[in-house]
C-alpha cells in the first residue's frame, strides 16, 4: 500500500508541475474552476447538438449532419442524441452555457454519489475508501475536463455507473436499461453487450429491448434519411480516427506515429490505409482476447459487473475515437478494485496516474516521444490486463473480487 500511495504522490506531483513548465498554464486547473465557475465551461462541444435540435424542431426531416466532418466540432451523435437539447435551441450562448453547466456539475455530482453508493453497497467501506472518492474525482482530469466540456460523456459516465451499481445489486434489467440509454450516445458500446451474454443475459434483453425503443423513437424524432447519413457517412468517416493528442485509442496512437501532422490542432486526417488496417486488426485482436478472457470465466455468473467493467474498457480503448473525456467512467472500475482487492494496488496506481492525471503533450514532435502522448492509453491498457487477471484468477477459484456480483 505504500508503494501505491507513493506512485499517486509522485505522479500527481509530476502532473501537477509539467503542465505549467511547459506552456505557464494548466488545462486541468481550468477545468476544476468550471466545478464552481460556469465561465469556464465551454459550448464548443455541445453547440452542434444544440443546432441540429433547433432543425429538427422547425422540421423533423431537416438534415442535421454537416457534409464535411474534417475541422472543427459537428453533431456526431445518433440523431436521438439531439432530443435532450431541443430546450436550449434559439436561446443567447452565454445563456445555454449557463444551463448546460447547471446540469453538467449536477452529472458530477451524480458520478460522485455513484462513486460512492459503489462502495457501500453490500460492504462497510472505510473512511479512507470514501474520502479517496471524492478526491479521486476531482483528481481525475478525464471527469473535470467533461464538466469542462460541458460533455454528453457526463452522462455516459453516469449510466456506466449505474450499470454497475445495478449489477452489483443483482438488478440486470435495470443495468440494461441504463446500457440501453448510454448505447443512444455512444453506439460503440453495443460491442459490450455479446461479451456479457454468459454473465447477464437478463441485461442484454434488457439493453436489446431498450435500444429497440429508442431507435423507433429516434426514427419518428428525425426520419429516416437522418439516420442513413448517420450510418453511411458520418461513422465511416469517424473510423478514420485523429492524431488530435485528446484521441487515447488505439486509432490515435497510430495515427501520431505514421501521419506527420501537429497533434495540437484538431483536424480529422485523410484516409490512411496502413493506419485503418492496424486500427482493424487490434480491434479485432483485442475484441477477440476479450470474447476469449470471459468465456473462460463463463462459469462464474457473479462476475458480472467485473466482466462489464473490463468490457466498456476493451470497447472504449479499439474504438476508433477515444478521447480523454471517455475514459471518466474508468474512475467505476477502480471503486470495483477498491472494493476487493486482488489487483497488485502499485500497478492499479500507476494505471491511476496515466488514466487520471494531465500532462501537456500538444508540444511533442520527435516520433519516439509521440509515444508518450498516448500515456492515457497506456494506462488503460495496463488497466485492461489487470482486469483480465482478475477474471482470470477469480474463475481459477480465488476468493476476493468475484464476490462483488454476489
Amino acid at each position: 500500500m505504500k508503494a501505491a500511495l507513493a506512485i499517486l504522490v509522485v505522479g500527481f506531483a509530476l502532473s501537477a508541475a509539467q503542465p505549467t513548465a511547459c506552456t505557464q498554464g494548466d488545462l486541468r486547473l481550468d477545468a476544476l474552476r468550471s466545478l464552481v465557475d460556469e465561465r469556464r465551461s465551454f459550448l464548443g462541444d455541445p453547440g452542434p447538438s444544440i443546432v441540429a435540435a433547433g432543425r429538427l424542431r422547425e422540421d423533423h426531416h431537416a438534415a442535421i449532419y454537416p457534409r464535411d466532418l474534417s475541422i472543427g466540432s459537428a453533431f456526431i451523435y445518433p440523431p436521438i442524441a439531439a432530443r435532450p437539447y431541443e430546450r436550449l435551441a434559439g436561446l443567447h450562448p452565454s445563456l445555454a452555457r449557463a444551463s448546460l453547466s447547471r446540469v453538467s456539475r449536477a452529472l458530477f455530482v451524480v458520478v460522485v454519489g455513484l462513486l460512492v453508493a459503489l462502495l457501500v453497497v453490500r460492504r462497510r467501506p472505510r473512511v479512507l475508501e470514501l474520502v479517496a472518492a471524492v478526491f479521486g474525482a476531482l483528481a481525475f482530469f478525464p471527469l473535470v475536463h467533461a464538466v469542462q466540456l460541458n460533455q454528453a460523456t457526463l452522462a455516459v459516465t453516469a449510466l456506466i455507473g449505474a450499470t454497475l451499481l445495478a449489477l452489483v445489486t443483482e438488478r440486470p434489467a435495470l443495468a440494461g436499461i441504463a446500457v440501453g440509454l448510454a448505447c443512444a450516445v455512444k453506439p460503440h458500446l453495443a460491442l459490450v453487450l455479446p461479451l456479457l451474454a454468459f454473465h447477464a443475459r437478463r441485461t442484454v434483453v434488457a439493453a436489446l429491448a431498450t435500444g429497440a425503443a429508442l431507435f423507433a423513437l429516434s426514427l419518428a424524432y428525425a426520419g429516416v434519411a437522418n439516420h442513413v447519413a448517420y450510418a453511411t457517412s458520418v461513422l465511416p468517416t469517424l473510423a478514420r480516427g485523429y492524431a488530435y493528442f485528446a484521441n487515447q485509442s488505439a486509432n490515435g496512437l497510430y495515427q501520431r506515429l505514421f501521419i506527420d501532422s501537429d497533434i495540437g490542432v484538431f483536424v480529422l486526417p485523410p484516409a490512411y490505409l496502413p493506419v485503418q488496417a492496424l486500427t482493424l486488426a487490434t480491434a479485432v485482436a483485442g475484441y477477440g482476447a476479450a470474447a476469449c478472457v470471459i468465456h473462460r470465466a463463463r462459469a462464474r455468473a457473479d462476475l458480472a459487473p467485473l466482466v462489464f467493467g473490463f468490457a466498456w474498457l476493451v470497447c472504449t480503448l479499439i474504438s476508433p475515437i477515444g478521447w480523454q473525456h471517455h475514459f471518466a467512467p474508468a474512475l467505476f472500475v477502480f471503486a470495483l478494485l477498491l472494493r476487493d482487492r486482488t489487483v497488485p494496488a502499485p500497478l492499479a496506481a500507476l494505471a491511476f496516474v496515466l488514466l487520471g492525471a494531465y500532462f501537456e503533450v500538444r508540444q511533442l514532435r520527435d516520433p519516439l516521444a509521440l509515444v508518450g502522448a498516448s500515456y492515457v492509453f497506456f494506462g488503460a491498457l495496463l488497466l485492461v490486463v489487470l482486469l483480465g487477471r482478475a477474471l482470470l484468477t477469480a474463475c481459477a477459484g480465488t476468493p476476493g473480487i468475484a464476490r462483488s456480483g454476489s
